[in-house]
């Protein structure tokens, strides 16, 4: 093999090449900008920064994130692949609003069964609703924060990185090292464990597939958002580590650990690695009434 193929496919940087790269740049740009965004705000705003998830500042610093990342995979997608933006996995065709439909009532629907079954095995005890305007203030901050989040990670993961992974080594190799890759980037989250590291990896896959079946990011990023909405700001759940406002107050008992995953939710126990697996079989039924070819 010559250095020339090593390098390059198609006259182009190649793909496993990319990708690669693409994974420093990402870290990068998220915490400089991150960075830069947060120092602003402490310089202008003349106030001490509140370290709240749904305050200003840190909801400054997802949308700055986020809108760096999404200028960073136009960037490489446009110079380095030669393709669009758009191409990524925001076609505008038949289904789409469905597949968006789909993903929002699937995150919904994991997340209730997760919170019915904590609460029928006496592993969570529901306290009162938060008051009225307190509750719908919270759930509209956290839309705030976590729609670009959602944006962010899958416009990285499942786009960007997984893409070119597939065009380099093929599709479920790709999803592998792509779900792997996702996980890591959760090691500095607060609680983290093995369990929560192994089931965030089922959750790239289960993103992944989101999008392998759709061949757009519309499923997996209305699944991503919907899964952590409502995990964290409705039912009250820790979400990965990072404690949200919700609209029910959940006491999550210390006996239940192995299967509420605790102070770092759902992800870092069993339940949820039972609810990502449901997940996956319901994505694998609905694609084989919907898209036979699959």
């Amino acid at each position: 093999m010559s250095w020339r193929r090593f390098i390059l496919r198609d006259n182009r940087l190649h793909p496993a090449w990319r990708a690669l790269i693409f994974i420093p740049f990402y870290f990068l740009t998220s915490v400089f900008s991150g960075t830069i965004f947060a120092l602003a705000f402490s310089l202008f705003s003349g106030q001490p920064p509140s370290y709240q998830i749904v305050s200003p500042l840190f909801i400054g610093v997802e949308l700055v994130s986020t809108a760096s990342v999404c200028l960073l995979v136009f960037l490489f997608r446009r110079f380095l692949d030669g393709k669009s933006f758009r191409s990524l996995g925001f076609e505008v065709k038949k289904g789409w609003l469905k597949e968006i439909g789909l993903g929002f009532a699937l995150g919904f629907l994991l997340m209730a069964l997760v919170f019915a079954t904590h609460v029928l095995a006496g592993w969570a005890k529901v306290g009162n609703l938060s008051p009225y305007s307190q509750a719908g203030k919270a759930l509209f901050l956290t839309l705030l924060f976590l729609i670009p989040a959602a944006l962010n990670e899958e416009i990285a993961f499942r786009g960007y990185f997984l893409q070119n992974l597939e065009e380099a080594f093929g599709t479920w190799w790709a999803v592998g090292i792509s779900s792997l890759v996702f996980s890591s980037f959760h090691f500095l989250n607060p609680h983290f464990s093995w369990l929560a590291f192994l089931n965030i990896v089922l959750a790239g896959l289960l993103f992944a597939v989101a999008y392998i079946l759709t061949r757009n990011l519309w499923l997996p990023i209305a699944l991503h958002f919907s899964w952590n909405y409502f995990q964290g700001p409705v039912f009250g759940f820790p979400v990965s580590g990072l404690r949200f406002p919700s609209l029910l107050a959940l006491e999550i008992s210390s006996g239940a650990l192995p299967f509420s995953g605790g102070s770092f939710g759902p992800e870092g126990g069993l339940t949820g690695t039972l609810a990502t697996l449901l997940g996956l079989a319901i994505l694998w039924l609905w694609a084989r009434r919907n898209a036979p070819r699959l």
